[in-house]
């Protein structure tokens, strides 16, 4: 569902249990955001057609225009983002600011 919802640049990566990555080159904060809201609203379109129990999921965006920025940093800033969703109630998306 991840790689149907994403753009063909975009690369989709499974980086832990039920965590995954989407990398998404030369992309402003706001499409970026965007972007992971579609996807959070396929999954919960998806679960209302099929899936029981709900699922439901929460992203973390974190955007840079650093060319300092390394791939660890990127990942812990959109990995607190995350939590950040699951603190304020889960199913939404939380953008890193800075």
């Amino acid at each position: 569902m991840l790689q149907e919802n994403a753009r063909k640049n975009d690369i989709a990566a499974r980086i832990g249990g039920e965590e995954f990555a989407l990398l998404l080159v030369n992309t402003p904060a706001a499409e970026a955001a965007t972007i992971a809201e579609r996807i959070r609203e396929a999954v919960s379109v998806h679960d209302e057609q099929s899936l029981r129990p709900p699922v439901t999921i929460s992203v973390g965006v974190y955007t840079t225009t650093s060319p300092q920025s390394d791939a660890e940093t990127c990942v812990v800033r959109a990995d607190q983002a995350m939590y950040q969703a699951k603190t304020n109630g889960r199913n939404q998306v939380v953008s890193w600011a800075e």
